[in-house]
Order: C-alpha cells, then sequence, then structure tokens
C-alpha cells in the first residue's frame, strides 16, 4: 500500500484492508461514519449488510488485490469471482471525514474512470461557489416501473399520452415512450410485483453534453456514476443520487457532445 495521505486515513485504510483480506468483516464497523453511502446503501448498517452478504455467499469471495491512499482518498481493486455480479474487477474510491472515517465509497468498472475523478478531485472546484455547469439538463423525464404494461399503457391513454417510441422483444411491449403536448413519460415492465408504499420511479434528466456535466458534478464533490449504455433508453446515461437518496438518470442527448 502506498500513498501520501494523513495518519488517520492510512490506519482505516489497514483496517479495512485487513478485513477484506480476512474475510472477518467486524472491524470494519468502526472505521465507518454511521451515514456513510456506497451505490445505494445510505447507511453503516446498510453497507455492512451488503458485504456481508457477498463474504457469505455460496460464490467465492471477493479478494482485495491492490489498495493506495492518493491524497484524502483511497483506491481499491477487488476481483470478484465471475458470475451474476458482473465483471470480475471492480474499484472502489474511499472518502474519508476529519476523523479518517470513511464516509462514502463509490464503485467503478474501469480504472480509466477512477484516475480521471482522482485527477478532478485533486484540481478542485474552480471557485468557491459551484456555478452552473458547462451544459445544464434541459429536460426531466420520469421513468416508471410497472407491473402489467398494456394495462398501463390504456391508463396513461385516458390522460393523452401515446406512445412515441417503444421496445418490443418478444411481441409484447417491455418499454415505452409516451408524450402529450409538452408532458412526457417512460414506462418499463417490471418483474416484481409494485409496492406503491416505494414506487419504482426513476427521474431522467437529458443534457447536451453529458461528460461535461459528470466532470462538473465530480469537482464538486458529487459521486456522479460511470457513463455506460442505457439500452433499451438512452445511448449514454449516468446515475446521479440527489441528498435524499432519490435517483437521478442523467442521459446524452442524441446526436450532440459525445460520453467520456
Amino acid at each position: 500500500m502506498t500513498g501520501d495521505a494523513g495518519g488517520t486515513s492510512a490506519a482505516t485504510l489497514e483496517v479495512v484492508c485487513a478485513a477484506l483480506r480476512s474475510g472477518d468483516l467486524g472491524s470494519l464497523e468502526r472505521v465507518l461514519t454511521a451515514d456513510v453511502l456506497w451505490d445505494g446503501c445510505r447507511s453503516r448498517d446498510e453497507v455492512m449488510a451488503t458485504l456481508r452478504a457477498a463474504f457469505d455467499g455460496d460464490d467465492a469471495s471477493p479478494q482485495l488485490t491492490e489498495a493506495r491512499l492518493h491524497g484524502d482518498r483511497a483506491v481499491l481493486h477487488v476481483a470478484w469471482p465471475e458470475g451474476p455480479r458482473g465483471p470480475a474487477d471492480h474499484w472502489y474510491v474511499l472518502a474519508f471525514d476529519d476523523a479518517g472515517l470513511v464516509t462514502r465509497m463509490q464503485g467503478y468498472d474501469t480504472e480509466a474512470t477512477v484516475e480521471h475523478d482522482l485527477a478532478l478531485h485533486a484540481a478542485g472546484p474552480p471557485g468557491s461557489h459551484p456555478g452552473p455547469p458547462p451544459a445544464a439538463v434541459s429536460g426531466l423525464v420520469p421513468f416508471v416501473h410497472v407491473a402489467a404494461m398494456a394495462r398501463s399503457l390504456a391508463f396513461y391513454e385516458l390522460l393523452g399520452l401515446v406512445p412515441v417510441d417503444s421496445l418490443v422483444p418478444d411481441e409484447a411491449v417491455v418499454w415505452a415512450f409516451l408524450e402529450s403536448d409538452g408532458a412526457s413519460l417512460m414506462l418499463a415492465q417490471d418483474d416484481a410485483r409494485i409496492d406503491h408504499r416505494a414506487q419504482g420511479v426513476l427521474f431522467y434528466l437529458y443534457a447536451r453534453d453529458l461528460a461535461g456535466l459528470r466532470d462538473h458534478l465530480v469537482t464538486h464533490g458529487v459521486a456522479a456514476g460511470e457513463i455506460v449504455a442505457g439500452t433499451p433508453g438512452p445511448r449514454h446515461e449516468m446515475r446521479v443520487e440527489d441528498p435524499d437518496g432519490y435517483v437521478l438518470m442523467i442521459a446524452q442527448i442524441e446526436d450532440e457532445a459525445g460520453a467520456r
């Protein structure tokens, strides 16, 4: 392990590495803040439950292959066993609070994006006030998961929303984009039963320069997700959580700036 951060962050990283290498995760609890964030987890309890599930599953446990400090961040390279978890290699960037505790963990699929974000963070924001992004979002479309697509299409047609685009892989609509005058809505078929108390609604936004907007967010401390393919939706999109945990999917407006 190499790096140039302070002693408290280095000591915390040593605890993290020892826990991941041994599989004994109990010591991790004392180096995570109570409200630590990690790709959908928003508390220490949620993070610990997710990690324990990964290490206690039927598959082989993930293996820590590298750990290094980078200023006030730490980078972990973890090799996951092949399977439903996706690619074998993942990178995680840890952010520390003033006491040296882990306050945020962000996962990455590509090392190039890790290095890009670390460079942006090291450069810091251009001024004390965030200011406007180089290209502001220019649209917002709710994305709703539904239990029965035909039933939902019929309901929204009563409101005047009609499909202008759809995905029909096996003679059944699994995704549809609806419009009526200035109103837009996306529907997607969900395999699970919809819980009205925890509605599966995403907020879709659009940007003319998605890569530039992402750099702007990362520079100002936002854990913006990597830009990925949005099929069956937009060609390029990224996932961002607002301070209350609401998910924003921001997509590149087609035929304009590219994605990183």
